[in-house]
């Protein structure tokens, strides 16, 4: 590989993990923005979800504003895009760049 090619691989990954982070970012604004206007507008959604598991295990989930639902799902969202890595390596042998890339023989043929 010529590293003229490479500096692409490297500028196309770069550029993907930019869009995924900012792409997450806008999506988690924009629900906590529906959020909060839920909430300015006082919308109340009483919900009572009942679910037992086995024989000792039960969840009760009781909810109250839907708008406050939306706010935590939307920083949970951001937070996501802000602490997610996403690690990426490119090597390639200097001294042999002509060379197709040789894949690792399946055992037993």
């Amino acid at each position: 590989m010529m590293p003229s090619e490479i500096a692409f691989l490297h500028a196309v990954t770069v550029l993907s993990i930019l869009i995924f982070k900012i792409s997450a970012l806008i999506a988690g604004v924009i629900i906590i923005k529906i959020g909060a206007s839920l909430l300015e507008k006082g919308i109340k959604g009483e919900f009572q979800f009942k679910s037992k598991f086995k024989k000792d295990i039960s969840l009760d989930l009781i909810g109250a504003s839907p708008g406050l639902f939306f706010i935590l799902v939307g920083g949970f969202v951001i937070a996501v895009a802000i602490i997610q890595d996403k690690p990426f390596s490119l090597s390639y042998d200097q001294h042999n760049t002509e060379t197709a890339p040789q894949f690792p023989n399946k055992k037993g043929s």
